[in-house]
């Protein structure tokens, strides 16, 4: 498991929030190790996940092992221990806080608590029966999506009836010099009303369909070749998930991953970019999201060691012991990218690229949400 969130704890100084913080996952420690060539501490889940994909240590880059690490002193596990920490069901309704040492206990007797099955991570019930239970979930979650798909087209008509209703008063230019035709101006009117045509026909989209009838000039690609093959940003859906990943033709299936495992799905959405955008690779810079950002989709875990990974996700690449691999970075997960990788979800630290795209300038939370970094254009 990843570490602690910083913001479940009651009075933690900003010394301790800095002296007791993973630098992989940017929590507090969570069962932690020390290396020996630097003596730094992080997490043994974050160092584990890290050493799966490198043979070096992720601080000094000197050469480690899983087996070379070592636990740490008794005096830090003593002063973590002590730590105040809000209960995992604090939204929940549960206001009890308690020592860290306490916490397991505490949680397997809240009163707040749902028994969750470790098989399926659904909650238990009597008789209870894994497929059942993941097939009334899957069928709850199909009824909410179709619910919001319905709310997006309702909204969509009305946005559509605005737009119309604003032309007819608006005056009407009278040479071409007063048509927006820098990015500055379109960025503009971004910012005041609904997302103009001459931009949204310009944008990326998501299409549900077959990588083979998308022509080869319309998709984005990785820009690697990954096994031998050119592979292509995709897109499947797995429960409650969107998760972004990678789209092998010769397999005609998308890869993406999400709570420690990687997927395969043979039905997919493709990001196609068939009237040119200027989308780009860029070196992440090492905190932020970079502005303009493309959206991946949404990732809600019920596993309690991935939940600070919910929320947004974006598209990655990086060179990950001599090859290329696809993946997604979360929102809330500064500096960590996570990729599919054998069966298994892999992690990889700070050195990836991110798909942004240029005529985006908005600050981060601020974006326009009427453009291929929401699904309101999805097809």
């Amino acid at each position: 498991m990843t570490g602690y969130d910083c913001d479940r704890f009651i009075d933690l100084s900003e010394v301790d929030r800095e002296d007791l913080s993973c630098g992989i996952c940017r929590n507090i420690f969570r069962d932690p190790v020390v290396t020996p060539c630097c003596r730094q501490t992080f997490c043994r889940y974050c160092i584990r996940s890290w050493l799966r994909g490198h043979s070096v240590c992720p601080f000094d880059r000197s050469g480690l092992t899983v087996t070379e690490l070592q636990n740490a002193p008794r005096s830090l596990e003593n002063l973590l221990g002590r730590l105040q920490i809000n209960c995992d069901n604090k939204d929940k309704g549960c206001q009890q806080v308690v020592s860290l040492e306490k916490l397991k206990q505490h949680f397997n007797e809240c009163e707040f608590n749902e028994h969750v099955c470790d098989e399926c991570k659904c909650e238990k019930q009597p008789d209870h029966n894994c497929v059942k239970a993941l097939l009334e979930l899957n069928e709850k979650v199909n009824k909410e999506l179709e619910t919001m798909r319905q709310d997006n087209l309702a909204m969509k008509t009305v946005l559509q009836q605005l737009s119309t209703i604003s032309k007819l008063f608006d005056p009407a230019p009278t040479t071409s010099e007063s048509a927006p035709t820098s990015q500055t101006a379109i960025i503009n009117d971004l910012e005041s009303g609904p997302l103009p045509d001459s931009v949204k026909q310009k944008l990326p989209v998501w299409k549900k369909c077959p990588i083979d009838q998308v022509p080869i000039e319309h998709r984005v690609s990785y820009d690697k070749q990954i096994n031998g093959e050119t592979v292509y940003v995709g897109r499947v859906k797995n429960f409650s998930n969107l998760l972004p990943g990678k789209i092998v033709p010769s397999r005609n299936q998308c890869h993406g991953s999400v709570g420690g495992r990687e997927y395969k799905h043979s039905e997919y959405e493709v990001l196609t970019n068939p009237h040119g955008a200027n989308l780009c690779w860029v070196q992440y810079a090492g905190s932020g999201i970079p502005d303009g950002a493309v959206y991946g989709g949404q990732e809600w875990s019920h596993d309690q060691a991935y939940r600070g990974t919910d929320g947004e996700t974006y598209i990655t690449r990086a060179l990950v012991d001599g090859v290329w691999v696809a993946g997604k970075m979360h929102a809330k997960q500064e500096g960590l990218m996570w990729f599919p990788s054998e069966g298994d979800e892999r992690s990889h630290y700070n050195e990836f690229e991110i798909l942004p795209k240029e005529w985006q300038l908005k600050p981060r939370g601020q974006r326009y949400h009427n453009g291929v970094v929401q699904d309101q254009i999805h097809q």
